[in-house]
């Protein structure tokens, strides 16, 4: 994992200094149309010739698909452990700033007996972590369609044993736990359409979500690492350009 996201950071820095960079001015086609304009002062028909363009609007919508990585405090990770797991997440866009949330579920074994509700979960229970994160970023474009998008939100986690019937007992966790969440994303695209991007990316953030609120043995706050691709487009508008 260490290897590939070194490899993933290179790339991207080093590809950075030339080419393409975002842009917002209408796009036209190589054929020319022959269009006609009643005009009212002489009440004729005229002929001109027009190019059809596509220029894009601000709003957008990203949806993606990624694997996380978790890096928790040692009290945590005694009982969940670090792990991966997968991350879905959707986000509107407004030009350069971005409205999301992330949904990213795993399930694990507890590494220690629990006692939750006066009763023991045993180390053969299955127990979803379900993360909830909404944030808000704003994106810094750089060449070669690269960008940068650093960002602030909150995240809220839970868990959930999901083979009760298995183990003869229900088990219900105190609370969900809350925090504050920061990070970067920093994304590879590449236009298969006007206006319309695939991405690769790679994320790193914090949370400081306070998990010992769900459970007494657990810590406070996780490091995270993504990486995964997303499909990126913003709404366009047809028009066309006339010319001489």
């Amino acid at each position: 994992m260490i290897r590939i996201a070194l490899f993933i950071c290179i790339t991207f820095f080093t590809n950075i200094i030339t080419a393409q960079i975002f842009d917002k001015k209408p796009k036209c086609s190589k054929e020319i149309f022959l269009l006609s304009d009643l005009d009212t002062i002489s009440n004729k028909t005229k002929e001109y010739k027009a190019l059809k363009c596509v220029s894009r609007k601000n709003l957008g919508v990203r949806l993606g698909i990624g694997v996380s990585g978790y890096q928790y405090d040692d009290k945590t990770k005694s009982v969940i452990g670090n792990h991966g797991g997968p991350n879905f997440n959707l986000s509107i866009a407004y030009d350069k700033l971005n409205i999301g949330a992330r949904f990213k579920p795993w399930t694990f074994n507890p590494k220690q007996e629990l006692e939750v509700e006066n009763k023991t979960l045993p180390e053969t229970a299955k127990v979803n972590i379900i993360k909830l994160d909404y944030y808000a970023g704003y994106s810094i474009d750089l060449k070669k369609l690269y960008s940068i998008e650093p960002y602030l939100g909150y995240n809220s986690s839970l868990l959930k044993v999901i083979n009760e019937d298995e183990l003869g007992e229900t088990f219900a966790f105190e609370k969900r736990a809350g925090g504050f969440l920061f990070g970067s994303t920093f994304n590879k695209y590449f236009e298969f359409q006007d206006f319309s991007y695939i991405a690769a990316f790679i994320d790193i953030g914090y949370a400081t979500t306070d998990l010992s609120k769900i459970h007494p043995e657990l810590g406070k706050g996780y490091f995270e690492f993504s990486v995964g691709i997303a499909v990126k487009g913003f709404a366009k508008k047809q028009n066309y350009k006339k010319i001489n």
